[in-house]
């Protein structure tokens, strides 16, 4: 937990609100929230290096915080071989440069493909009367979801464990809770098969926090 404190406090004091996908990876285990092995790179020869050591398929991604990637087109998935990688790290440099994303040269993300599953969406954010607040999905409870049906084996899919998403999403609140100044948290997609749960991507948005609301208020409401 101090370590993430750590991230977040540093991040205040530069003036950072997104912070860096190295920076989320390192808050989120710090809670025990389970995240795709990844590798941070600059160049195309450090990608190479990457997709050799996390093997393939694999997918590119920006490492800078903010906006969804997929809306900006900066993601390329199913990366087979060394050639692909190559040039998918060159589209998505191209595509941060064209957005204006950063005038320096912009880090890109290299994660193995996760295997195919239930994808969920959870996070959470700091609420000026309730405090952290959590989100699953669409929202409700989880047998309450319209995507509810599909963890339990839907049409022969695998079934979920509820109980291993609940951790989850119970520490997703543990982190909101304890990170006051994370004022944005973001997993999405959480890819789930069975007891395995692993976010493939995540953003944090960090903001110094004004003071809680009293605990009783927050009862009473």
């Amino acid at each position: 937990m101090a370590l993430a404190a750590e991230v977040i406090d540093r991040a205040l004091s530069t003036g950072q609100q997104w912070l860096a996908a190295e920076d989320v990876a390192r808050v989120l285990v710090a809670y025990g929230i389970p995240v795709c092995a990844q590798r941070v790179v600059s160049d195309v020869e450090e990608a190479a290096l990457a997709g050799a050591e996390l093997g393939y398929p694999l997918a590119v991604k920006l490492a800078a915080g903010g906006r969804h990637k997929t809306e900006i087109g900066a993601v390329r998935v199913g990366v087979s071989d060394e050639a692909a990688l190559r040039a998918a790290f060159v589209e998505v440099s191209a595509v941060a440069a064209v957005d204006a994303l950063d005038d320096r040269s912009t880090p890109v993300l290299v994660q193995p493909m996760a295997p195919p599953g239930i994808e969920m969406i959870i996070g959470a954010v700091q609420h000026d009367r309730f405090g952290p607040v959590v989100m699953v999905g669409a929202g409700g409870m989880l047998g309450d979801l319209r995507t509810g049906p599909l963890l339990v084996g839907y049409r022969g899919a695998a079934m979920v464990s509820r109980d291993a998403l609940c951790d989850l999403v119970v520490r997703a609140a543990a982190l909101a809770d304890g990170l006051p100044d994370v004022a944005e948290l973001d997993l999405n997609p959480v890819i789930c098969r069975g007891r395995d749960l692993v976010v493939v991507d995540a953003r944090i948005r960090v903001v110094a926090a004004a003071p809680r609301p009293d605990p009783l208020l927050r009862k009473l409401e």
